[in-house]
């Protein structure tokens, strides 16, 4: 969605209230081995994927909340807000090799939100 919304796929930044890119300044592992965060918040399907070792051991001392299907096995959020499952539980898609786009319909029901939608929930009570 971020490459989708701004053209970029990584280390945007919206703090001016428009999309800044610079892979540099911007970057998670960056932010979180020189402590400029705040708070993660940590989505889909492998959130720590590219993170250094150094940024992983500073999101331990960071507060975080993870939302998705189920927790990441070697981190522990402060606060964790389980979701169905795209392409499971509601539209999703998913790529070929090839990088074909397939959608998927969702075919088992559940009570939970998407990650999306709780991403909204959250916006809208800021």
């Amino acid at each position: 969605v971020l490459a989708w919304q701004t053209g970029y796929a990584a280390a945007v930044n919206f703090a001016s209230g428009f999309p800044r890119y610079s892979p540099g300044e911007y970057h998670a592992s960056r932010l979180l081995e020189q402590s400029e965060v705040d708070l993660c918040i940590l989505t889909g399907g492998k959130p720590l994927a590219g993170l250094s070792v150094k940024a992983i051991e500073s999101l331990r001392r960071n507060p975080s909340i993870q939302i998705g299907p189920a927790l990441i096995s070697e981190f522990e959020p402060d606060v964790f807000l389980p979701t169905g499952i795209a392409g499971i539980h509601f539209p999703g898609s998913m790529y070929r090799y090839d990088g074909t786009p397939l959608p998927l319909r969702g075919f088992l029901p559940t009570v939970q939100n998407s990650e999306a939608d709780v991403l909204k929930q959250i916006n809208k009570s800021l």
